[in-house]
């Protein structure tokens, strides 16, 4: 359960930074929220190696 809303949030976190780098930057919404999720993977998965 603690998975599912780390995930939400995360989601909402990166819908919102997405949406506010393409109003900011007149770039497509789509790719902004996808560049904005990919930051997020790369930065848990820099996390991830980090831990172990």
């Amino acid at each position: 359960m603690k998975v599912v809303v780390c995930a939400a949030v995360l989601s909402i976190v990166c819908f919102t930074a997405g949406m506010t780098v393409s109003f900011a930057w007149s770039t497509p919404a789509g790719a902004s929220i996808v560049a904005a999720n990919l930051a997020a993977f790369l930065i848990c998965f820099a996390a991830g190696k980090t831990r172990r």
